[in-house]
């Protein structure tokens, strides 16, 4: 795709910023200009990165070629209307919008016939707001929606598909009308539930929520004005989908007032088959080292043909970049910067082998040895780096079935995974170490390797960020005395 000489980003937040990240890494436009509502949002976009200039007022948008509208959805409208009397012909406009048939047919009555949008909606993000969380990576292997109306340029479609395509999004184009009833049913539905639920049980109760109540209603912490938009924008859709809901629920609520268990279990079969149609199964293995996770989890993924998803080697992928680069691993902003600036990737292969790829380069083995098993530490206690990775790993597991290990699968990165928390004695752990580092030919004496392994599980388990811990639906498994077979049997049976 030919560079773009300015692209304009209105609305420098957590979309806009990553947006501008992606922009300037991939080389995609000679200048990349934000705008924003206050000074500080600008200083900071210059700093992380996201912008190469900004402004305030509107009207600096002169002279782009490529104008992004990252502004909340009952501000999109406006504000391509304030900067048409700034645009050159030719010009083209999209926007990330979580809804499009109002914003479309809107912009299509006062946009002129040389300038031309497209309604879009990239369907990526996170509960965070603000341009400090912007990533860089934040759309890689996701979906973005475009919308095509009869006004919509063909051309124009093209180059927005060819920009989401550089920045490693795959596009889906449909209607405005069809657009606006998916995102209806698996978006705004859902935080409508999660406001009802949380508004629904009463405040005393709320002190005894368990971990599966606050997952279900996470999302209820939505910023209230940018949902209040949102709502009266797609309208006809949430309704739909609300009464749909009503339904269900009314149903649900006569089945259990009727104490009629047969219809009440078909319900819920009903409910799980559908899911597993529908959605790939995360299996998520936690536990200390020398637990056994690898090596289980790697004869599952055998048996279940399943991918096998190592998320310890990228922690120990970039400690191993650290070391050849010499870095001092207590300097936190140059490890920060090596890990961005860092691709890590994967090649899935038959029957749950995988390979993985450090910047292009098979490190398997490498990654392995006891010096970077000694400083992974320092990286992976990084919050920044963590939630690099943890981005990273969800993106990998996107669209397949796999079984995760590591040591905050279940608690962090997969929540809503099938969760397995395995652990042994230390001395069998200490044993288990020791005769890999055998095979491996590398030194060391089994009181050496029990002093390693007290000072990884205290460091893991005393983090700030992510620490090791068994969450309470977590399936426990002592493997002390048990062989693989028989720890992978449990599994099994369990899901």
């Amino acid at each position: 795709m030919k560079k773009f000489n300015k692209i304009s980003i209105i609305g420098t937040g957590l979309i806009g910023g990553s947006l501008g990240l992606a922009i300037k890494q991939k080389g995609m436009a000679k200048e990349v200009f934000g705008i924003a509502k206050h000074q500080e949002t600008i200083k900071e976009a210059i700093e992380i990165g996201a912008i190469d200039k900004g402004s305030l007022r509107l009207k600096d948008v002169e002279k782009s070629e490529l104008i992004i509208v990252c502004t909340p959805v009952g501000e999109i409208v406006s504000t391509i209307q304030k900067i048409i009397p700034f645009l050159d012909q030719s010009c083209l406009i999209t926007d990330v919008g979580s809804t499009k048939e109002e914003i479309v047919k809107e912009v299509n009555k006062f946009l002129p016939p040389h300038i031309h949008f497209v309604g879009g909606h990239p369907l990526a993000g996170s509960e965070k707001r603000g341009i400090k969380a912007a990533q860089a990576n934040l759309f890689e292997g996701s979906l973005a929606f475009l919308t095509k109306s009869k006004q919509t340029n063909q051309d124009a479609l093209n180059k927005i598909k060819q920009f989401w395509k550089e920045i490693g999004t795959r596009t889906k184009v449909i209607s405005t009308d069809k657009h606006d009833k998916i995102v209806a049913a698996i978006s705004h539905l859902p935080h409508i539930v999660a406001v009802s639920l949380t508004n629904s049980v009463q405040s005393e109760h709320l002190k005894y929520a368990a971990k599966s109540w606050k997952d279900l209603t996470r999302i209820a912490s939505s910023d209230a004005l940018l949902w209040k938009d949102i709502c009266l924008s797609n309208k006809k859709g949430i309704v739909e989908s609300l009464e749909r809901l009503i339904e269900h629920l009314v149903i649900m609520k006569d089945l259990v007032a009727k104490e009629d268990l047969q219809k009440l279990a078909n319900q819920f079969r009903r409910a799980r088959q559908k899911k597993l149609r529908y959605e790939k199964i995360v299996i998520a293995i936690d536990g200390p080292a020398g637990a056994g996770k690898s090596v289980v989890g790697k004869r599952l993924a055998d048996k279940l043909d399943f991918v096998y998803l190592d998320t310890g080697a990228m922690y120990r992928a970039i400690t191993l970049k650290a070391i050849r680069k010499g870095i001092n691993l207590n300097d936190k902003n140059l490890l920060i910067k090596m890990c961005r600036q860092t691709k890590i990737d994967f090649i899935f292969k038959k029957r749950g082998q995988v390979v993985l790829l450090l910047d292009g380069e098979d490190v398997h083995k490498e990654i392995r040895k006891g010096e970077v098993t000694k400083k992974v530490f320092y990286l992976a206690k990084l919050p920044e780096i963590r939630e690099r990775m943890v981005d990273l790993q969800r993106k990998l597991s996107r669209g397949k079935n796999i079984v995760a290990e590591g040591r905050d699968m279940g608690s962090v990165v997969f929540p809503q995974a099938k969760k397995f928390y395995l652990d042994a004695s230390l001395k069998e752990r200490t044993e288990r170490r020791y005769k890999q580092l055998l095979v491996q030919e590398e030194k060391a004496s089994l009181e050496e390797i029990k002093k390693d392994i007290r000072v990884r599980d205290k460091k893991d388990s005393k983090r700030k960020t992510a620490p090791l811990k068994r969450v309470e639906d977590a399936f426990y498994i002592d493997t002390t005395k048990m062989g693989i077979e028989e720890v992978v049997k449990r599994i099994l049976a369990r899901l």
